[in-house]
């Protein structure tokens, strides 16, 4: 089994949690201005960030949804550590 950079994993997992939590943020913000072009051009900007994001995180340590073992030889989501484990 590989070594996992625990460290990295941890970072991106902040990343990730950062990511998610200004996208929310922008979404309730649009929820009471939403023809604010400069708001709606950040969310867009700011969900493909978190998009990449989370296929990076997926692809180096393992699947965030079990839905993300789909694509699978195995079910990799049930063989480590779970998320909130991190």
């Amino acid at each position: 089994m590989e070594k996992v950079d625990t460290a990295e994993k941890a970072r991106m997992m902040r990343e990730l949690q950062e990511l998610d939590f200004v996208v929310t943020e922008l979404n309730e913000y649009l929820d009471n201005h939403p023809s604010d072009a400069a708001a709606l051009e950040r969310i867009y900007t700011m969900i493909q960030q978190r998009d990449d994001a989370y296929k990076k995180y997926v692809q180096l340590f393992g699947p965030l949804r079990a839905s993300d073992s789909l694509e699978q030889a195995s079910w990799l989501w049930a063989e480590q550590d779970f998320p909130w484990d991190v």
